[in-house]
């Protein structure tokens, strides 16, 4: 009876007000940042009760339906984690900056698992740390090993990863892949078990600033179309790139951002002073202004962004993160 009511008093807990469930969070002891959202249905239980083992940095994002037990929890900024994904286990489990992880995961923590920063993890995955069934007392095999993924690791949607695997930085897992053996930094592998076919610096090519430049301005003005309803474009001849309302946000992209007078100007023309600037080799006196004022920056040179947060700049990283670019602090 005690074990039923505790499950319906987590359930009742779990579709509590992402604000209110982090208060208690908070209370409990959590390291919780700013910004951070815990979706309906979602929850997060310390194995052994020490709620100082859960912390998430600034700008956390957990969607819906997710449920993580562990030893210890760290998720970095900027990481999100989508629905119905589940982590589970007596072990620590940690998530670097700038991570992505798909829908309907299964990570299961027998031993630990540690993803790098701007790790991306597609829909269906499953990470087995431990591979027993039958008795080993009858001399059946088994296999427990922790699991590390490095720094920019790409796996395609339904992967499979065996205990004891370790992936290095920048390597790429096709999609239904079932990972048998350590894959090495740089290696792009495929098929059941894995197998290497190439290297993913092979498969980058040079472009030019003007290029980049270009290619920014069109994933902008696809996220002002995906976001219609909220998105106002603003035509001012002072710019060379994009300025528009992101709800009451005021958001400029411009090739060259050369001073503060530009931003000046722009405060002038909408009566309102930019929430977000993107751009491309951004002064460090303009960062600074920026930062004082409260005004996130994304430099797209370095793939650098300001310490400030808000919804538009939140929604805008993650916007970028569909194509691949990712931002550190």
């Amino acid at each position: 009876m005690v074990k039923y009511l505790k499950k319906i008093l987590l359930l009742a807990f779990s579709y509590l007000p992402s604000s209110l469930k982090l208060t208690v969070y908070r209370i409990l002891g959590a390291r919780i940042g700013k910004n951070i959202e815990l979706g309906l249905g979602s929850y997060i239980l310390p194995f052994d009760g020490d709620f100082k083992k859960i912390r998430i940095e600034n700008g956390g994002i957990i969607e819906d339906g997710v449920h993580i037990l562990a030893k210890s929890l760290v998720i970095g900024e900027e990481s999100q984690i989508k629905s119905g994904t589940r982590i589970w286990g007596q072990s620590s489990f940690s998530l670097g900056k700038g991570c992505y992880i798909d829908q309907d995961c299964h990570i299961d923590l027998r031993r630990d698992i540690t993803f790098g920063n701007m790790v991306a993890v597609g829909g269906g995955s499953w990470f087995y740390t431990h591979m027993v069934f039958h008795s080993v007392l009858n001399g059946a095999p088994f296999a427990f090993g922790a699991i590390s993924l490095g720094d920019r690791a790409y796996l395609g949607a339904n992967v499979f990863i065996l205990p004891g695997i370790s992936i290095g930085p920048d390597a790429m897992v096709g999609a239904r892949a079932v990972v048998t053996k350590n894959v090495c930094a740089d290696a792009i592998v495929v098929g059941n078990p894995a197998h290497q076919i190439g290297l993913t610096s092979e498969r980058n090519k040079n472009m030019s600033l003007t290029e980049k430049q270009d290619l920014v301005l069109e994933i902008l003005k696809y996220f002002t179309v995906v976001q219609d309803r909220r998105v106002t474009i603003l035509h001012n001849q002072e710019t060379n790139g994009l300025l528009f309302r992101y709800g009451h946000f005021l958001v400029y992209y411009s090739y060259h951002l050369d001073d503060i007078e530009q931003l000046d100007r722009i405060e002038r023309s909408c009566h309102q002073e930019p929430a977000v600037i993107i751009s491309f080799g951004i002064p460090k006196s303009v960062k600074e202004y920026c930062d004082v004022h409260r005004v996130a920056w994304f430099d797209m040179a370095y793939s650098w962004q300001s310490p400030v947060y808000n919804l538009a700049g939140q929604k805008i990283a993650h916007f970028f993160g569909d194509y691949g670019i990712r931002f550190a602090s």
